[in-house]
């Protein structure tokens, strides 16, 4: 159910200096957290690209490439609202520029950067949370790029203002004035994890044409490298088996993600069989015989997605269009999901209106 053109939510959170031992820091659109993010922001966009070097290869591969983050003009729309291009890219990926009628630009040693559409939306009441939408490309979106980004131009940020401090203090002992009173600095650490969206989900498993719960075991390939499938067991679902199984094992498993917990494969196969038990539809000694679990989900249109463990990143990227979308098509989708992801999230946005974006937009 994917399209090459989509966006994530993401729900993040702002603590002073460190996570450990502290509360996280009020940031709704009249704090110092919202004031700090626009601040930082625009810092990123007057530097330069940033480069984010890769872990050495292993010894006999290929070396990693180096990935890249260029960040645009940020805009405030409104006090609850900064929208932002973020281009992302990786060094090498693409060889070559090509245009008809033109010559081959080489591109071997530049990083060819696609803009991701960003968006910062900040609540109205004293909150402690507030909503990143990030377009994806082909599913990917360069979210831990930004916050990296932004969490090194705080560190750069905060060490400029600690030597303006004890600059200050060294002009006024050789001017034989008071010292000024000692600043407290204070760097933003930021906690952020992926939106769940049960709303979505219900959509998702209500309107399917086909919902199959699918039971693989693997085994080393004979000709070495990756596993192959030993054997594979579909289960059909049906009379609102789907989207009530479906719905349960995917909130359970984006709860354990939000809250930092894995769930290994073999809990995945016991948890899902064991549910499929109780409905007669699995038998107790054929759980040791798997390895994996999930539930494929077909569409009345064929389109199709499968929701695991492991998947859930992919199953909360809400689709947009295969096409590059204009900035104005994108919030009109967006517009679509916001409120029942930050309703989940329990942060109060303002509604998100299509055309006053447009008029924002086009100023």
């Amino acid at each position: 159910m994917a399209a090459t053109y989509g966006f994530r939510a993401y729900i993040v959170e702002a603590f002073p200096n460190r996570f450990k031992d502290r509360e996280p820091l009020a940031a709704q659109a009249n704090s110092m957290v919202r004031k700090r993010i626009a601040h930082l922001l625009e810092e990123a966009h007057l530097g330069s690209t940033r480069q984010f070097p890769p872990r050495p290869a292993k010894p006999g591969e290929p070396d990693n490439p180096t990935e890249t983050l260029t960040v645009g003009d940020p805009a405030d729309l409104h006090p609850g609202f900064i929208h932002v291009m973020v281009e992302a890219g990786v060094v090498g990926s693409h060889t070559n520029a090509t245009k008809i009628g033109a010559a081959p630009q080489d591109l071997s040693d530049r990083s060819a950067e696609a803009a991701h559409i960003f968006s910062f939306f900040f609540s109205e009441r004293k909150d402690t949370k507030f909503v990143v939408i990030a377009e994806t490309i082909n599913g990917r979106d360069p979210m831990r790029r930004l916050m990296t980004v932004l969490r090194t131009t705080d560190v750069e940020r905060q060490k400029r203002l600690r030597e303006r401090d004890k600059q200050e203090r060294r002009d006024a002992r050789a001017a034989g004035t008071p010292l000024p009173e000692p600043r407290e600095r204070v760097r933003l650490a930021l906690r952020w994890y992926q939106a769940s969206d049960d709303a979505y989900l219900a959509e998702i498993l209500g309107s399917a044409k086909r919902v199959s719960a699918v039971f693989k075991s693997h085994k080393p390939s004979s000709r070495g490298g990756s596993d192959v499938i030993d054997r594979t067991l579909t289960i059909a679902l049906r009379d609102g088996q789907g989207s009530q199984i479906g719905g349960t094992f995917a909130r359970l498993w984006a709860r354990r993600q939000r809250s930092g917990e894995t769930t290994a494969r073999s809990e995945g196969v016991s948890e899902l069989a064991g549910v499929l038990e109780e409905q007669d539809l699995f038998y107790e000694d054929e759980t040791g015989r798997y390895d994996d679990a999930a539930l494929r989900v077909v569409s009345e249109s064929g389109a199709r997605t499968t929701i695991a463990i492991d998947t859930l990143r992919d199953v909360f990227t809400y689709p947009v269009h295969n096409g590059k979308p204009s900035a104005r098509y994108f919030y009109s989708k967006v517009a679509e999901r916001l409120p029942s992801i930050s309703r989940e999230a329990g942060v109060r946005l303002r509604k998100l209106d299509e055309s006053e974006v447009r008029e924002w937009l086009a100023d």
